[in-house]
């Protein structure tokens, strides 16, 4: 039975080439020195070597450029990044005099009345009105009238001393009230007050109940309101 002579196929791997250099001392000692060369790519599919960085130091010239990250920034012990300091590869961005503060849609309080007994932390979103201000003429006489839009305010229903929230809602019915939404900065400060005066509520939404169900009750309701001031 004839052996088969089929070689078998090189297996794939970076070989260390080498090039002969000729020195100035090695021209007066009639000798050579042979410097190890490290290939950028792979000689059997032209891929760019991974481990070219790591054998010699430098970044394959053929690889992307890597991203800046804060792990790899914090592993070549810097202590800064674009200028914030890093702490445990987190970069610690605290409001100072030298950083610009914005606010966010999580740091408000919604006032109203406290004879309805309704607490800031039982409101869980609200949607502020929207101010339309209509330009008309009437012969040689021009007036402006700004129309204000509903709000939207949803509840969650917390049971504080076993009364929930819709008793409390059902007490704002026919009446009018004033509202205040405060927007406040990461220190709890007031930095704006949205006062709306005259509200009435025009609708109320039940949250709908079923089996298999755990998620929070909630009530919204939309209210109305007069007038408007900001500060």
């Amino acid at each position: 039975m004839e052996k088969n002579n089929e070689q078998s196929k090189p297996k794939r791997r970076y070989k260390k080439r080498t090039k002969k250099v000729t020195s100035t001392e090695a021209v007066l000692s009639g000798t050579t020195k042979e410097v190890k060369e490290i290939p950028m790519y792979d000689p059997y599919t032209g891929e760019p070597n991974p481990h070219y960085e790591e054998l010699t130091g430098k970044p394959n010239p053929l690889l992307p450029p890597k991203r800046l990250t804060i792990d790899s920034v914090a592993t070549e012990s810097r202590k800064e990044l674009f200028g914030l300091p890093i702490v445990h590869k987190k970069v610690q961005i605290e409001p100072s005099k030298d950083f610009l503060d914005v606010k966010t849609n999580t740091r408000f309080l919604v006032v109203f009345p406290s004879e309805f007994g309704i607490e800031p932390f039982q409101i869980k979103s609200i949607t502020r009105p929207t101010l339309t201000i209509n330009k008309k003429s009437f012969l040689c006489f021009k007036y402006e009238r700004t129309d204000i839009s509903e709000s939207h305010i949803e509840f969650i229903d917390y049971l504080l001393d076993g009364i929930g929230i819709n008793p409390k809602i059902s007490g704002l019915m026919n009446k009018e009230f004033d509202l205040i939404i405060q927007t406040l900065n990461p220190n709890d400060d007031i930095v704006e007050e949205m006062f709306l005066d005259d509200c009435h509520i025009t609708k109320i939404n039940f949250s709908s109940l079923r089996y298999g169900d755990n998620s929070l009750m909630t009530t919204t309701i939309s209210i109305q309101p007069k007038s408007f001031s900001l500060i």
